[in-house]
């Protein structure tokens, strides 16, 4: 194609009095582009390449310093194809850019190929250390082969930064920001990435797989917190974590100290501490750690955290043994919490209010089992006073407790709290010493809202208070929405309208990779629940930011395209 020259644009880069053209050669000078005239580029940059043809002899020059022209800077310009080669530099930025490379035969015969290049993503910014447990401390971090201490990549990291980790032990040795002998963490005070999971003996190009490659921090049961997270929020940064193992710590300290205006207890938090934050969290385990009052995460201070593939188990403490949410937001992904054993309430989920601060819990495709709570309520989530709580895809099986052993809710008439239950299975618990088998509100200031669910085959000594205790915690009150849900023996449309019988020792096959298959040929599980459209207008109204692909698939991800309740589709 012929491009049209621009005329009267004087050069300042080439001088044409350095390379004088012969006269009259060629006729009209003329550029013809058998490549492309304007070339898109990659992020990262790189070497390309265009053609050109030339009626006479022609000049070369990049306008930008980020573009190099690396062919002949000169050329015949007898009318054969020329390939013009280039490299681009990686963009430092988020915001796309462009440039050009300029081609003339006289001052007033010009031609230009334009450069465009993606921007950035965040991902894409910052520093890279990298870390084995036994780094050296006066070493740069910048290679696997100069990898620094963890503690120093910690203190060194900015913004953006990321720190890779080989497989190996880690035990913290710094003492958290305002706290003393004793307080010993790994603390992570800017919005960086720390990625697990890498081999003992990295080498340059290696990714981290943590299945393979243990990758552990561990409090040797003597950490306060063996990770705490006190970043900053930030517009457009927050704090990742992935592919570790957090492990032996033991938040059984008293008082607390402010960092960045967040308030660190130091009994709680023996594995995870998060304050004033925004994190991810990605295939971390979350194990064997322990509270004076919680002893897995303790997540607070308006904090916004999101675990996606996370593992909590074995951990103990008081209240909310395994998962403390204190007046923030706590969203958990196809997570396990199984095996949490504490003397308070809430073992497996404690979520309570701070201050007139909601504080708010999101869970989709997890599983909560075989937790235990000492005291009176909540084996596996207990929502208190001030708290939000959606429940979508979730099986809640073998937690007990002396009553409402699966899901206890609390509110008062100033900090009300409510639970709204999509497509869940709640089976297996057991209440050993009152009512409240499956789910209890326990008085008139909490709510309860199921749809699409099943509550089903659990136990108690209290007779009629096997499986739901609606409103006021009465025996034989029912939920305040209800709607396509198995509640015992009955299954129910709308309301209180039986639409069959359900008989969980022969409607719920037995628990297979997380999750009860529905049998029966006569089962009403299995043909009264939601359609797809109808469970994505549940959201219609509320103040929670439901996500609607999270509730047209079942806790494997299977998609719902029938009407089947619970958290599973499959038989």
């Amino acid at each position: 194609m012929a491009l049209s020259l621009l005329v009267g644009c004087k050069s300042t880069w080439l001088d044409e009095s350095e390379h004088p053209m012969p006269d009259g050669v060629g006729g009209k000078a003329e550029f013809v582009f058998d490549g492309e005239p304007a070339v898109k580029v990659g992020k990262l940059g790189g070497e390309y390449s265009t053609k050109v043809r030339a009626n006479r002899p022609w000049l070369i020059e990049s306008t930008d310093e980020w573009i190099v022209v690396t062919s002949n800077r000169i050329g015949k310009g007898d009318g054969s194809e020329e390939i013009i080669n280039f490299t681009v530099t990686k963009n430092p930025g988020l915001e796309p850019r462009s440039g050009k490379i300029r081609m003339w035969i006289t001052n007033d015969d010009e031609a230009f190929i334009s450069i465009s290049q993606d921007p950035l993503e965040l991902s894409d910014l910052g520093t890279d250390y990298f870390v084995k447990p036994d780094g050296k401390a006066d070493a740069d971090g910048k290679s696997w082969e100069t990898a620094t201490t963890l503690s120093n990549a910690l203190e060194a990291a900015v913004n953006a930064d990321k720190i890779h980790l080989a497989a190996g032990e880690y035990v913290p040795t710094d003492i958290l920001p305002g706290g003393s002998k004793g307080d010993e963490t790994f603390f992570i005070k800017s919005n960086i990435s720390l990625i697990g999971g890498y081999p003992a003996n990295p080498k340059a190009g290696d990714t981290p797989d943590p299945g393979k490659n243990a990758t552990i921090l561990s409090g040797n049961d003597q950490a306060i917190h063996v990770l705490a997270v006190g970043a900053p929020k930030d517009n457009l940064f927050s704090v990742h974590v992935s592919g570790v193992t957090i492990t032996k710590g033991n938040s059984n300290g008293s008082g607390s100290y402010k960092i960045n205006g967040a308030t660190f207890y130091k009994n709680n938090g023996g594995g995870l501490i998060i304050g004033g934050s925004k994190a991810l969290f990605e295939n971390c385990i979350i194990t064997g750690n322990a509270g004076k009052a919680n002893g897995g995460l303790f997540n607070a201070e308006e904090s916004e955290s999101t675990f996606r593939n996370c593992e909590f188990t074995s951990n103990t403490g008081a209240n909310g043994a395994c998962i403390w949410n204190f007046a923030g937001t706590l969203s958990l992904y196809n997570c396990l919490l199984k095996d949490n054993k504490g003397t308070g309430v809430g073992a497996g989920v404690y979520n309570y209010a701070n201050g007139g601060i909601l504080s708010k819990l999101y869970m989709v495709g997890c599983e909560v089992a075989n937790n235990s709570a000492g005291a009176s309520q909540g084996g596996a989530i207990y929502a208190r006073e001030g708290s939000e709580n959606v429940l979508i895809n979730c099986t809640i099986y073998g937690n007990s407790c002396k009553k409402a052993a699966g899901v206890a809710v609390y509110g008062t008439a100033a900090a009300p709290a409510a639970l709204t239950m999509i497509s869940c299975t709640v089976t297996g618990n057991k209440a050993t010493a009152s009512e409240g088998g499956g789910v209890e509100v326990l008085n008139a200031n909490g709510t309860l809202n199921m749809y699409n669910s099943i509550v089903a085959g659990n136990t108690s000594v209290t007779a009629g208070g096997e499986d739901v205790v609606g409103q006021g915690g009465k025996v034989g009150t029912m939920p305040k929405i209800l709607r396509s849900s198995v509640i015992g023996a009955k299954a129910y449309s709308e309301g209180e309208a039986v639409v069959g019988a359900f008989d969980a020792p022969s409607m719920l096959g037995p628990l297979s990779g997380g999750v009860f298959p529905l049998i029966g040929s006569a089962n009403p599980a299995l043909t009264a629940g939601m359609t797809p459209a109808e469970l994505k207008a549940i959201p219609s109204g509320m103040s929670f930011d439901v996500l609607e692909e999270d509730l047209v698939v079942d806790q494997k991800g299977n998609t719902r395209s029938e009407k089947v309740m619970g958290a599973y589709v499959g038989k």
